[in-house]
């Protein structure tokens, strides 16, 4: 299915918004539940740590190698560790990080 993926393609369209319907519905249990907010945050950050194990272990495969795509380090590599950093212990200059980086650097990574 990846490899028919088009950019701005309906796919695209349907992955965006489930993307967008996922944060708001987060975002809703988050503010509903307000004694859930440590587990909520907890479960991010695992699942951060997975998806982005997964993602790099898979593309530094032997057959998915391709030095061109894999280095040097991008910038929507770092930016995941920081967020988990800047949700275990917010301070500004991390909180700026994951914003600014995330938002406006990694944003077609998304």
């Amino acid at each position: 299915m990846l490899e028919s993926f088009t950019a701005y393609a309906t796919l695209h369209g349907l992955i965006t918004m489930g993307g967008v319907v996922g944060i708001a519905l987060l975002i809703i249990f988050g503010r509903s539940q307000p004694a859930s907010r440590q587990t909520l945050i907890y479960g991010w950050i695992a699942f951060v740590v997975v998806v982005q194990i997964v993602r790099q272990v898979s593309g530094n495969l032997p057959g998915n190698f391709d030095p061109q795509r894999s280095l040097p380090l991008h910038v929507c590599d770092i930016v995941p560790w920081i967020g988990i950093f800047a949700l275990l212990r917010p301070r500004p200059w991390s909180l700026s990080i994951t914003y600014f980086w995330g938002i406006g650097l990694s944003i077609f990574a998304f």
